[in-house]
């Protein structure tokens, strides 16, 4: 049942106007030529004979016109409250975020014991433009590459994370935010410690109260300062570069 109650809504909102033809023939042709055509059949007895006069018939059609002139006009205020109050909430709830150049990037690497594996924890700074609180950020698409080897299939690492990935934030201030993207890669570690001129991107979604924004964040980056050894491994990258492109905004 919900099924068809579905199928139903989503044929209305994909033809409004020929379902609003529809019903209007049916409300003007359709119902007074059942009605008259149950006056005019035949009763069993004369009780039960009837004839709709035509100052009725007139009647009830302007009272159809009258109801679908006060329906469409309902509908006309109602569609046009309700996109104003939608950009309403975009304007106020849209995030725009650029990336901190002058803060630079930090990268963690930890090797546990037990682990083959190393921990890695990449932190950057970001600039909050927008005022809207910001409830979660979780990333759809990560790159590294080595800016020098551009080529090199080797250098390149790419990872999808499908409807997303949750990405640790904390607020330094009103209006910045630290992020921090994990991953346990070998790949990535490889060019993340061999790499002098590296080439991040990503593309984040940020959702601040029912409004959700994607941005996509692209920045050239250089090896300054190596920090630890064997277990605990700091890295301190310069920022050369960086852009911040919008991409859209859309109601949950």
């Amino acid at each position: 049942m919900q099924t068809i109650i579905e199928k139903i809504k989503e044929v209305c909102k994909k033809h409004p106007i020929i379902i609003v033809l529809i019903i209007a023939i049916a409300l003007l042709i359709g119902a007074p030529l059942i009605i008259q055509g149950m006056y005019h059949v035949p009763a069993p007895c004369k009780l039960l004979e009837e004839k709709i006069p035509p100052g009725n018939l007139l009647a009830y059609i302007g009272s159809v016109l009258t109801f679908g002139a006060t329906f469409m006009l309902s509908l006309l205020v109602y569609r046009s409250n309700k996109e104003q109050s939608e950009r309403a909430s975009l304007s106020e709830n849209k995030a725009m975020l650029v990336i901190d150049n002058d803060s630079g990037m930090k990268l963690d690497m930890l090797k546990p014991v037990k682990k083959d594996e190393h921990d890695i924890f990449i932190n950057m700074k970001l600039k909050i433009l927008s005022k809207a609180m910001i409830s979660r950020i979780h990333v759809t698409h990560f790159s590294a590459s080595d800016f020098d080897q551009p080529r090199d299939d080797e250098r390149q690492f790419y990872a999808d994370c499908g409807k997303g990935k949750n990405v640790t934030f904390q607020y330094k201030s009103k209006d910045t935010l630290m992020i921090t993207f994990d991953s346990t890669s070998e790949k990535l570690r490889n060019i993340l410690c061999t790499s002098k001129n590296l080439s991040i991107g990503f593309d984040i979604v940020i959702t601040c109260e029912n409004v959700k924004t994607i941005l996509t964040m692209n920045m050239n980056c250089t090896t300054c300062e190596i920090i630890g050894e064997q277990t605990v491994i700091e890295t301190i990258f310069d920022i050369k570069n960086s852009n911040s492109a919008f991409c859209e905004s859309y109601i949950v």
